[in-house]
């Protein structure tokens, strides 16, 4: 299993801001920053309906995928 990392960012695009991982080990990229998702009970994190969301890679660690969301680094 992979774990979360601000090296996951070396690959994906310069507009994404955020990472998360659900429960299904789904890595996926967000437009906004953390402060502005929300993670619901179910599997998901979420951002606002007119923002952008991306599937980027699967495989990750799922164990503490409610507290996985991490913001890019210096920006």
């Amino acid at each position: 299993m992979k774990r979360l990392t601000q090296d996951d960012f070396n690959d994906v695009p310069t507009w994404v801001n955020s990472l998360t991982v659900n429960a299904n080990g789904e890595l996926w990229g967000h437009e906004v920053r953390v402060r502005y998702l929300d993670c619901n009970d179910r599997r998901f994190w979420c951002a606002l309906m007119d923002r952008v969301s991306i599937l980027i890679d699967t495989g990750y660690d799922v164990i503490r995928w409610r507290e996985s969301a991490i913001d890019r680094a210096n920006k």
